[in-house]
């Protein structure tokens, strides 16, 4: 996407399309439910977007067995708002093909699960 600025008040962002059988990372899918939610899908793209974001998220169900092994951290994990769940684990399970980048993630994850502590990149957290 590209961002725009009018003048000192406004701004606007252009978002071109997608190429096709591209699949989108669990962060823009989360970012698509928001803007949905909030009425700001331009209509032409609602019925790409809407097979989008109706599709389930499955949760491996190794990792949530590594989560369920200590109390604390499962208590702490179910606090969490289900999108910030979803980003997570799908970026961890993004690296099941590389086990020690995945034992690496999951790791990092449950450790900061069992402090409590929300983690991501710069801007997201306003999609959970």
């Amino acid at each position: 996407s590209i961002v725009r600025k009018f003048n000192e008040w406004f701004s606007a962002q252009r978002f071109s399309p997608r190429k096709n059988k591209r699949n989108y990372s669990q962060p823009n899918i989360e970012r698509l439910r928001w803007l949905q939610k909030e009425g700001l899908l331009h209509p032409r793209i609602e019925t790409e977007v809407n097979e989008v974001i109706s599709q389930e998220f499955v949760f491996p169900e190794d990792i949530i067995e590594r989560l369920r092994e200590d109390k604390e951290i499962w208590k702490n994990y179910q606090g969490f708002s289900e999108g910030y769940k979803r980003i997570r684990i799908a970026y961890i399970d993004s690296a099941r093909k590389r086990p020690e980048e995945f034992e690496k993630r999951l790791g990092n994850f449950i450790k900061k699960t069992r402090a409590n502590k929300v983690y991501g990149f710069g801007g997201i957290e306003k999609y959970f």
